[in-house]
């Protein structure tokens, strides 16, 4: 007799997850930043501080959402989450102000954290043991629809019906398409449903399901090691890694290339952070977390490089923004993997939400601090060396931490 595992189920509703509460509607605001700042007579920079907003507001919240969601039903938790972000996107349809635009950004900054940060981790943490970390690459990779998909039908949607029409839509398509999943499929754990994690069946039976659940090191021990602020080390490092693609277009142009040319290499990272992110949960699986981040950083740092010399001229700068894209990967892979291999899963929501707060500031501070090297030094190689610096320390430190957890976990 044929028998699927729940655990699939759970797997399809983060890939829907990924793409529609990550990609929809976080991944399409920027295409309303013209049309809207036009409209309300303001700055591009004035509008787009709503996003900053989001992002600081949404970083501080994430340890106090990590203890809702471990409180709490999942499935209302998420639904609420989902209703008030797809709302407050149909809302805007109607703003006249640019101070709306601000309370937006607290609002959803309050909720995104669920849906950004500790949905697609926890749960498949919880539901699988086995391929654990090509399965969340593959899930984490259907954020990257927002490129390929989103994007395009929200900028249709906005040349044809304009901007106030365009957000209603897709408000309206995110919850259509996410409220289902989230209402009749999504359980917190696989013991919600009478079940063992995939891939656990054995350990659970002779280790008894809770027990397997609760193995790891508690979350006010872990904040107190060397071994947790290596690991913080890492993830900003890799935040700094991904957040370069801001200033991709602008770094190409630079060069004397086309703008158009320069959206095909931000195309091309993007391609590359939809493969790196399969890529690094495969090598996770196959060669462990520090094998994974050696392979990824090596082909980070060689694109790094193509860029900052460009020997060759286009080919290599769009290869070379390709290969920065597997190292921009990283940044919402490994830590919840990294997570699980130096703490276990006692406290893993606790404990991850401390690791995403500093992914989160240093996302929403560093496409700043990026914009203010370069017009202080009026070129993109300074920013780019920061890149290559954050390679090596990620590299580093996680190879430092997991050898610092395994005496850990010996103690």
């Amino acid at each position: 007799q044929m028998y699927v595992h729940y655990a699939w189920l759970i797997m399809i509703s983060c890939c829907v997850i990924a793409s529609t509460g990550m990609g929809l509607i976080n991944g399409c605001a920027g295409i309303f930043l013209r049309p809207v700042s036009q409209e309300l007579g303001v700055g591009i920079g004035t509008l787009s501080l709503y996003i900053t907003l989001q992002a600081l507001v949404m970083s501080f919240m994430v340890p106090l959402a990590a203890k809702i969601m471990q409180k709490y039903n999942i499935n209302l938790v998420l639904s609420i989450c989902f209703i008030v972000q797809c709302g407050t996107f149909m809302m805007m349809s109607q703003f006249t102000s640019v101070t709306h635009f601000y309370i937006a950004g607290i609002v959803i900054g309050l909720v995104s954290p669920f849906i950004v940060f500790l949905a697609v981790p926890t749960l498949m943490n919880a539901w699988f043991q086995k391929y654990l970390g090509t399965l969340m690459g593959i899930t984490l990779a259907f954020s990257g629809l927002r490129g390929a998909i989103f994007n395009p039908i929200g900028s249709y949607f906005i040349t044809m019906y304009g901007w106030r029409t365009a957000y209603l839509l897709l408000g309206a398509i995110g919850l259509i398409i996410v409220l289902p999943f989230m209402i009749f499929i999504v359980r917190k754990k696989p013991s919600d449903k009478g079940l063992s994690a995939f891939g656990a069946e054995k350990a659970s039976a002779s280790l008894g399901n809770q027990t397997a659940e609760l193995k790891g090191i508690s979350s006010k021990h872990a904040i107190k090691t060397g071994t947790f602020y290596m690991a913080v080390i890492a993830v900003v490092c890799l935040g700094l890694i991904g957040n370069i693609v801001n200033h991709l277009p602008g770094f190409i142009v630079s060069l004397g290339i086309s703008p158009t040319v320069a959206a095909t290499g931000v195309s091309a990272f993007m391609i590359g952070v939809i493969c790196g992110k399969i890529l690094v949960g495969f090598l996770n699986d196959k060669i462990g977390i520090v094998g994974a981040i050696c392979v990824i950083g090596a082909l980070s740092a060689v694109g790094t490089m193509l860029l900052l010399f460009h020997p060759g001229g286009i080919a290599v700068i769009i290869i070379g923004t390709a290969l920065l894209g597997t190292g921009a990967a990283t940044a919402t892979v490994l830590p919840p993997l990294l997570v699980r291999t130096l703490f276990g899963q006692k406290d893993y929501a606790t404990i991850y939400s401390y690791l995403s707060m500093g992914i989160g500031i240093i996302g929403a501070l560093s496409v700043s601090i990026y914009g203010f090297i370069y017009d202080a030094a009026g070129t993109y190689v300074y920013d780019f060396m920061i890149v290559a610096a954050a390679i090596i320390l990620a590299m580093v430190n996680i190879a430092l931490s997991v050898k610092s957890a395994k005496k850990l976990q010996a103690d």
